[in-house]
């Protein structure tokens, strides 16, 4: 707390993570850091930590430290770091959120969520993965991830979708690899 300087504050954050030492009771001070905490590298830096420790606890701090109009790259890989974490802590309680991650214009940040909603099996996710991984407009990395998390997710309704992008191209990319597992995955 008495870094002053963004940079100092990182440093410490990530010399307590690299010393694995953090337990459980350094959380409270975590969740009041993140809460607090302007700069997004500071964030980014606390949200790896949480991300590591891996309590339920930390749940709530890391969804209200969500920056849904994220427009600096500072708060849009804190954003990144933030949805990392939520997805290795595999709270149900942070589905809403990421689903409404889906539409923010950073596309790491919405890899990430893809790849956390697939993590937690969510079948609120269904539609919005549905649609990214259909959507032309896409881009085809994006709706290659969002095919592979409806797989992990095993909703048999996206069936029909996954068919059909098993003979889709775009931009000379192919999702036959993705679709077909997918529906392996589904059964």
């Amino acid at each position: 707390s008495n870094a002053k300087k963004k940079k100092d504050k990182v440093a410490r954050v990530e010399a307590l993570r690299a010393a694995k030492v953090v337990t459980p009771t350094f959380l409270p001070m975590l969740h009041q850091e993140l809460e607090s905490e302007k700069s997004g590298a500071v964030r980014a830096a606390v949200a790896r930590l949480l991300g590591e420790i891996k309590d339920a606890s930390s749940v709530p701090a890391l969804l209200g430290a969500l920056d849904f109009g994220a427009s600096d790259s500072d708060d849009k890989a804190a954003n990144k770091e933030i949805v990392v974490a939520l997805g290795a802590i595999g709270s149900k309680a942070a589905v809403p959120d990421l689903v409404k991650l889906l539409s923010v214009r950073d596309n790491y940040t919405v890899i990430a969520a893809i790849e956390a909603l697939g993590d937690l099996k969510a079948p609120e996710a269904y539609e919005p993965l549905n649609k990214l991984a259909t959507e032309e407009g896409t881009e085809p990395f994006i709706s290659k991830k969002a095919i592979q998390a409806l797989g992990e997710i095993g909703d048999a309704s996206a069936v029909p979708a996954l068919i059909k992008m098993m003979f889709k191209e775009r931009r000379g990319v192919s999702f036959y690899v993705e679709s077909s597992y997918a529906l392996y995955q589904i059964g």
